[in-house]
């Protein structure tokens, strides 16, 4: 699908003209096709399927792009979301991501960043990715002080020696 095209000297998205929604808003400013956005989410989400993936999480990192809009659009879908600090997880929950698929991929954890992901209603995230051993050393009192538990990933780069941060590197 092609949400993008020309037709009658007029540029459309979503079948909108570019033109009128210039007029109507300060330019610049950016527009998104909720058609595209959606149809690349069910695309993921059908490769999936195809491939027999039980429950598939497909997270969108807010990274990329927090507005609150297209966050709704993916959340109201089923997506989850991939966030690395406080904020992107208190955006995530605001903008209506369940808790249970929230997947937490912060460097630099903070032991009020861990209980802010731990304390998200009503059972904290779904998962940790942990990239680091002082992270799991920050992590795991935290959860025993609450004792709650989690799921975790690693991060593991195995015989990398880039000259960096003596924590992400082996």
């Amino acid at each position: 699908m092609n949400s993008l095209e020309y037709s009658n000297s007029q540029l459309l998205l979503d079948g909108l003209s570019i033109e009128e929604i210039a007029q109507s808003f300060p330019t610049p400013f950016y527009i998104y096709s909720e058609t595209e956005l959606l149809d690349k989410f069910n695309s993921f989400l059908k490769a999936a399927n195809d491939f027999k993936i039980k429950d598939p999480l497909i997270c969108f990192a807010l990274k990329a792009n927090p507005n609150p809009a297209l966050l709704k659009i993916l959340f109201n879908a089923g997506a989850g979301a991939d966030v690395v600090s406080g904020g992107e997880l208190t955006r995530a929950l605001e903008n209506g991501c369940d808790p249970q698929k929230i997947v937490f991929s912060g460097v630099g954890n903070t032991e009020a960043k861990i209980n802010l992901a731990l304390d998200s209603p009503p059972d904290g995230i779904y998962s940790f990715n942990v990239e680091s051993f002082k992270d799991l050393s920050m992590i795991k009192p935290c959860f025993k002080k609450k004792n709650k538990t989690s799921l975790f990933s690693f991060l593991l780069n195995p015989h990398v020696h880039v000259k960096t941060h003596k924590h992400i590197s082996s």
